[in-house]
């Protein structure tokens, strides 16, 4: 009996080593599609997305810095979209804690609870106005707990294009030019965290009524649009394709809108 109860003590420490031992310190990002918080590997034009950072890092981290630069072609722009809890970025509030993350319980702003130093700007790089923002660092009162890879900011922003067929690209890099990406611990030791770089998500426009995004309107759109409301099926892209009335929602209204559409010659569709 003593024999087991050693054991298992034993695959008991053994066990909480390994989950100690399983943190790394690196950085990731990933673009969510704002409306449903899907993660996706395309952005539409004229619909609300994310850009997440996600941090891990395997001991307790005094400061950090992420000197992110946030870029686009030349014919892409975006639009800043400003949140209630925002930080302030000039007149933008875009720039935003994940909710429960480890960030969020962590740090101050200008004495305000819950706020985390950010210094960040924005700058023309192909002298037509603001293309690129550069997020500089993080500063704080307090301390971050180690902990697993998990989303802790996110930046909202829409797309903008003017061409009907062109697929742009926006992406996000590490702006060593301007600072360390780095993590620094309680003995003000720097960390050098892992970064795979540059992440780049190509920019499509989507056609309003076309849910399914097969790159047609037909009776399959406003089927799929009742499976995405009473079933809960994912849809294919941003779910702004689906407001064909222009009431600002995607609901049973819509794939009526959408069958007379297409049986009936109802009315146009979409409000972009």
């Amino acid at each position: 009996m003593k024999f087991y109860i050693l054991l298992f003590a034993g695959i008991l420490v053994l066990g909480i080593f390994s989950t100690l031992a399983a943190y790394e310190n690196r950085v990731a990002v990933q673009a969510i599609r704002t409306l449903d918080d899907t993660p996706v590997d395309t952005l539409y034009i004229d619909s609300k997305h994310q850009i997440q950072v996600l941090l891990e890092n395997d001991g307790t981290m005094r400061h950090i810095n992420l000197p992110f630069q946030i870029y686009a072609d030349d014919n892409l722009t975006w639009t800043w979209d400003a949140q209630p809890d925002g930080f302030p970025l000039d007149e933008h509030q875009a720039i935003t804690m994940i909710p429960h993350s480890r960030l969020e319980h962590a740090y101050e702003y200008s004495g305000q609870p819950g706020q985390p130093q950010v210094f960040f700007f924005e700058l023309d790089m192909d002298g037509q106005g603001a293309d690129t923002l550069v997020i500089l660092g993080m500063g704080y009162n307090f301390w971050l707990n180690s902990g697993r890879l998990m989303p802790m900011l996110a930046f909202h922003l829409t797309p903008r294009g003017d061409q009907i067929n062109e697929t742009y690209t926006l992406c996000i890099d590490s702006c060593t030019s301007l600072a360390s990406l780095l993590f620094e611990d309680l003995y003000y030791r720097p960390v050098h965290p892992e970064f795979d770089r540059p992440i780049c998500w190509p920019v499509k426009r989507f056609v309003v009524g076309d849910f399914d995004m097969d790159g047609e309107i037909t009776v399959g759109d406003p089927v799929e649009i009742v499976q995405f409301i009473f079933l809960g099926k994912p849809n294919k892209g941003p779910i702004e394709a689906g407001d064909v009335n222009c009431d600002g929602l995607t609901d049973v209204a819509d794939a009526v809108y959408l069958i007379n559409f297409i049986f009936r010659f109802g009315p146009a569709l979409g409000c972009l």
